[in-house]
């Protein structure tokens, strides 16, 4: 296979803001039992996330050879093949063995419909919706800004000393500058499916006196290339065909909006009360048979995680890569830690908290949230006591071991997900911006913010190497973090 091929999807399922998108709505769109034609199938991503959201069935429909070569054989590995089938060929000419509930596809090009997804998702969907079936996403426009890049290729746009000159509508702002990252993609063309153009205003003009790359943009106009309903067509035609009326709007795919002005302030910086993330690569990735990765912990010979779909604890050897160990534990949710040789889950929508041995497999006892309707994100027990993170307070609690009282409590800038604990730090994850965060305990204040690779969810300490579940790939994913023990 074509290693450009590979490295462009590699780049696609990197995407957190597309992957985040297209979760969001298929967990809307997607009932229990459903039939999902995932178009464009590639590497079956969207066809596993249909099926994390109760599709009955997926039909994955690639027209590359190669590429459904390689989806057959990642359905294979990943204990799919009775739940996904790939179908090699064109999508305009495909005719399943039955109607599907749900068409999805992701075959934008940086402007959109060039890569035929009007076409190919209509002529399929002609063929092969039921009536009332749901399209995903059911719009896509496409948006156009003028933007200047110093130099070639794509990068910062700087001004004088790497900086860049922030631009306001109507002129910009003299003598404030701050580093930027500017997105290639996004600077050129944003296609937003489902989305709406935000109005903007100002001439493009060139401060007299500037230097080469210190171009003001008060922001151009943005020119809509116009909106292509991917639904309408295909159900018109089955309206006039008797074939039924759709029973409710598909539900659109949506980008988070992007901030007026210079093409490097497309992606924001982040706010004063919080650190600016560093970005850190992994140094091990193991891949798991997971749909929905939940709670890591280490027990100083194995990661155990849990699984929320098939509600089960595992252990997995991190030398082999292989799980040794399973236990069912109905109504998993969250994050996982150990307790005086027993695991601890947090379980139900009460978000109680299980003890189970791990050697029977039973549960010990169960213990409710210490905030009750608060929701339990984080889970680490220490010598000193228990660690409990919450996504909606945005706060760490430390608690005893007996009675659970409050021992501390330390308010953090992010959602919590995930939480963890090394010889001076707690670290907790945040799932939707991707990070890894870090609190110096003595402070009480976060002191470094690590751009990682997915989505963490669980995260746990080995002693040398911090270990998340990466939600969106499946994977246990290790980091090496300096001014952690063990860390270089």
């Amino acid at each position: 296979m074509d290693s450009r091929l590979l490295a462009m999807h590699q780049v696609m399922l990197g995407d957190r803001v597309r992957l985040d998108a297209y979760d969001r709505a298929l967990a809307r769109t997607v009932r229990p039992g459903d039939v999902v034609v995932d178009v464009g199938a590639g590497t079956l991503v969207l066809s596993v996330l249909a099926l994390r959201h109760g599709a009955g069935h997926v039909y994955a429909v690639e027209a590359d050879p190669e590429m459904a070569a390689l989806a057959e054989r990642i359905a294979a590995d990943n204990d799919f093949r009775d739940r996904i089938t790939v179908v090699q060929g064109d999508a305009r000419v495909v005719r399943l063995p039955r109607r599907a509930d749900v068409v999805v596809a992701e075959l934008m090009g940086n402007l959109g419909p060039e890569e035929e997804m009007v076409e190919l998702v209509g002529a399929l969907a002609r063929r092969n919706l039921a009536p009332g079936g749901r399209i995903v996403p059911r719009r896509l426009t496409t948006h156009l800004t003028a933007v200047q890049l110093d130099g070639e290729g794509w990068g910062v746009l700087p001004a004088r000393a790497g900086a860049a000159q922030r631009a306001r509508p109507g002129g910009g702002q003299r003598g404030r500058r701050e580093p930027v990252r500017a997105s290639p993609g996004a600077a050129v063309a944003a296609h937003r499916p489902g989305g709406r153009a935000a109005r903007r205003d100002g001439p493009l003009q060139r401060r007299a006196g500037r230097r080469r790359g210190a171009v003001e943009l008060p922001v151009l106009p943005r020119l809509q290339l116009g909106g292509v309903d991917l639904a309408g067509p295909a159900h018109a035609g089955a309206a006039r065909r008797g074939r039924g009326r759709r029973t409710g709007p598909a539900v659109p795919v949506r980008r988070r909006a992007r901030p007026a002005g210079l093409a490097a302030r497309l992606r924001p910086l982040p706010p004063k009360e919080r650190l600016m993330p560093m970005s850190v690569g992994t140094v091990r990735d193991i891949p798991v048979r997971a749909l929905k990765l939940c709670g890591l912990t280490w027990s100083g010979e194995f990661l155990w995680f849990s699984e929320a779909v098939s509600n089960q604890i595992m252990a997995l050897d991190p030398v082999s890569g292989n799980v040794v160990r399973r236990i069912a534990c109905p109504g998993v949710r969250t994050d996982l830690t150990t307790l005086s040789g027993n695991l601890v889950q947090v379980v139900g929508d009460q978000r109680a908290l299980r003890l189970i041995d791990p050697d029977t497999g039973a549960a010990v006892a169960e213990v409710p949230n210490p905030r009750p309707g608060n929701l339990l994100c984080g889970l680490e027990a220490t010598r000193e006591g228990v660690w409990f993170g919450y996504e909606d307070l945005r706060v760490l609690d430390l608690r005893s071991v007996d009675g659970g009282e409050l021992i501390d409590s330390i308010p953090v800038s992010r959602p919590v997900a995930g939480v963890t604990v090394s010889d001076r730090y707690v670290v907790y994850a945040d799932y939707r911006a991707g990070t890894i965060n870090l609190v110096d305990v003595a402070l009480r204040r976060e002191v470094a913010s690590y751009d990682v690779a997915g989505n963490p969810t669980g995260v746990t300490w080995d002693g040398s190497r911090i270990w998340y579940c990466d939600h969106t790939t499946f994977q246990l994913r290790a980091i090496a973090v300096p001014g952690i023990s063990g860390a270089a």
